[in-house]
């Protein structure tokens, strides 16, 4: 196509391009950590470029799925910085989510230029969704049935929990391995020990979809006062028991 770069041509200018979505990510990671810290003077310009910038470089690329992907974020992003929407944890997760998914795909096609990231069908349909209720200002019933939900987690907890521990750094490179080593069973309960050093947004991510799977019941605990710090930031400390 006329215009569009073929994204297997010109390796040095595909490598340049990767470098900087990492170096974007790593910014958008900061915004999470800052937007929680202090929602109130949050403008979202600078996640509104980060989102925006990636969009046009991927398109660029003819990485039409990930421009799309973006796309749908930036329109998320777009309901906060016209004071349309106020924000709340489920945006906030939407948003790791979106760094997860867009880091990986970024860190496979620097191993991989071929590499297609699977069906995005499902986690689109999550952001439509949030983005719908923002519209729709159920702000507020989005934040009270995460506490009922933790609350009820914690109320019927049982004495008999299986106990494990999370030494390795719960990073994106090592979740495969987290992934594979613990196999989670339905109806039972799971005591988790995080003991590890370090913990990015796909750790999170990983942490928190453990204690919305269903049918299990997981209690976690951290002594590591780092990560417990990455938590607050984030507003997610009440995970943590």
């Amino acid at each position: 196509m006329e215009g569009v770069i073929c994204l297997i041509d010109n390796s040095e200018v595909i490598n340049s391009f990767l470098e900087e979505t990492m170096d974007l990510l790593q910014k958008w990671e900061q915004e999470c950590l800052d937007l929680e810290k202090d929602q109130n003077e949050h403008d979202y310009g600078e996640m509104f470029r980060i989102a925006h910038n990636i969009k046009g470089s991927a398109k660029m690329f003819a990485l039409e799925d990930l421009s799309n992907y973006v796309h749908h974020l930036e329109d998320v992003i777009n309901l906060l910085r016209n004071k349309k929407a106020d924000i709340n944890f489920e945006v906030i997760e939407l948003f790791l989510e979106g760094h997860s998914i867009l880091t990986k795909w970024i860190l496979e096609l620097k191993e991989d230029i071929t590499y297609v990231i699977p069906d995005l069908e499902g986690s689109i349909k999550h952001i439509n969704n949030v983005k719908l209720k923002l519209e729709n200002n159920g702000v507020k019933e989005v934040n009270v049935a995460e506490e009922v939900v933790v609350k009820e987690i914690v109320q019927n907890l049982d004495v008999n929990m299986r106990d494990i521990n999370f030494e390795d750094d719960l990073i994106i490179n090592n979740l495969d391995k987290y992934v594979t080593t613990n196999k989670f069973e339905d109806e039972k309960n799971y005591f988790i020990n995080i003991k590890c050093d370090r913990i990015d947004t796909a750790g999170i991510q990983y942490l928190i979809s453990l204690i919305k799977t269903n049918n299990i019941l997981i209690k976690m605990k951290c002594d590591n006062q780092k990560i417990l710090d990455t938590f607050k930031l984030l507003g997610v400390t009440r995970f943590i028991l």
